[in-house]
């Protein structure tokens, strides 16, 4: 039996791939954020715990990474605003 659904060609069906792609694409970059936060918070702790310790010769220098749970805290409040504002996304949207 053959399907009456409209056929794509390979041109159309190439062009819905690429739209998909980017729309992917530009909703990481809008979520980027978290992730740069994320990165830098884990640097400046390492950082901070290597100088204490390597330096300084302080075994209290883990205290550092109490501050992780202050970016959670941060990024929590953050989730909940961005969810208000967020509309549904959908493929074809």
């Amino acid at each position: 039996m053959e399907s009456k659904e409209p056929q794509m060609t390979e041109a159309e069906s190439l062009q819905l791939i690429a739209s998909m792609i980017n729309k992917a694409k530009n909703r990481y970059v809008e979520n980027g954020f978290l992730y740069i936060l994320w990165g830098w918070v884990i640097l400046i702790c390492c950082l901070v715990q290597f100088t204490a310790l390597y330096f300084f010769n302080n075994e209290n220098a883990y205290y550092i990474w109490y501050i992780t749970w202050l970016v959670i805290i941060f990024q929590i409040i953050y989730l909940r605003k961005k969810r208000r504002i967020r509309r549904a996304q959908t493929y074809t949207s």
